[in-house]
């Protein structure tokens, strides 16, 4: 049986925040975690999008809208964004049940994993602060996601 998060976060509580996990990474594998990351999504993100133009049936049709914006933008964000807003319905997911939008985000204490998503009332697009709660807790909060 796994241990529970909370006894987990308590034997490793640096893994948690954003920097420990980054330096955690750095420290084990001697690379840095998110330069990596985004290198790898840039070389392979021509690829990607092909492969997801290609996708018929219901999971193309959810990715049509996304992949016809993203032609017409030299934006690297944008490409990293949608690739990987993409890459979760071309895989079968929904996004619903992986993140959630909200000004208050409140009401999380029943979910098992999600990533809330926190919009000030003012902001249109980017977000405020970004959670994600592991059996009803926020453990990592205030990502700085570049996305």
């Amino acid at each position: 049986m796994s241990p529970s998060i909370s006894v987990f976060k308590e034997r490793w509580p640096a893994l948690f925040t954003e920097a420990q996990i980054k330096d955690e990474f750095r420290r084990i594998t001697t690379v840095s975690l998110e330069e990596t990351f985004m290198r790898k999504l840039d070389e392979y993100t021509p690829r990607l999008l092909k492969l997801m133009q290609a996708r018929g049936g219901v999971a193309g049709q959810k990715m049509r809208h996304q992949l016809y914006t993203v032609n017409d933008t030299q934006s690297i964000e944008k490409k990293r964004d949608t690739v990987v807003c993409c890459l979760i319905n071309y895989l079968g997911e929904k996004e619903e049940d992986l993140f959630h939008d909200c000004q208050e985000c409140e009401g999380y204490s029943e979910q098992t994993m999600k990533v809330l998503v926190m919009h000030d009332a003012m902001a249109e697009e980017d977000p405020s602060d970004v959670f994600i709660v592991i059996e009803g807790n926020k453990k990592v909060h205030s990502l700085k996601i570049g996305l």
